[in-house]
């Protein structure tokens, strides 16, 4: 999957839908992964770019040290 690097920070990026359509960010809750959208993904990423992620320490997301 494609991942998003910010300075000592990577995060696991997932994103569907046409290029040119508006952007939707779809955020997980703690304990869960960008994968929680899978079944509504399909159907928004008809009319949007559907961008979901992992958030730190979290499915394929890095996570923070200590």
């Amino acid at each position: 999957m494609p991942a998003l690097r910010l300075d000592d920070i990577e995060l696991n990026v997932r994103v569907d839908g046409p290029e040119d359509a508006p952007a939707l960010l779809l955020c997980n809750s703690l304990g869960t992964t960008l994968s929680m959208w899978d079944a509504v993904t399909t159907i928004l990423a008809r009319r949007f770019r559907v961008v979901r992620y992992d958030m730190r320490g979290h499915g394929g997301s890095g996570a923070p040290p200590g």
